[in-house]
């Protein structure tokens, strides 16, 4: 299963405050193979529903907006060297052809 390199963060921001991961506000299989579905939803249920502190979930959320601010940036530098690329060319074939 190929992941996309983004999709992985959307999911601690999505499961930031649910209480039951087994629920449809997370949808491991998005980001997950199978098995490491199967295993996060056991070791789920088996724990003892020890809350990550504040502050640690603060900075995993915040590490993942950065994540996500990344990527939109690096779409958006991509998208701007296909207009610069393509400018080039259409001046590239003007000087060729004098």
């Amino acid at each position: 299963m190929a992941v996309r390199g983004h999709s992985w963060v959307r999911s601690p921001q999505r499961a930031a405050f649910v209480q039951d991961m087994t629920s449809d506000a997370v949808d491991l299989h998005e980001v997950l193979p199978p098995t490491q579905v199967v295993m996060v939803s056991v070791t789920g249920s088996t724990s003892n529903d020890t809350k990550l502190p504040q502050d640690k979930l603060d900075l995993v959320l915040e590490g993942c907006a950065e994540g996500l601010a990344l990527h939109s940036d690096r779409e958006r530098v991509r998208a701007l060297v296909v207009i610069v690329m393509a400018s080039v060319t259409c001046w590239l074939r003007a000087v060729r052809r004098s």
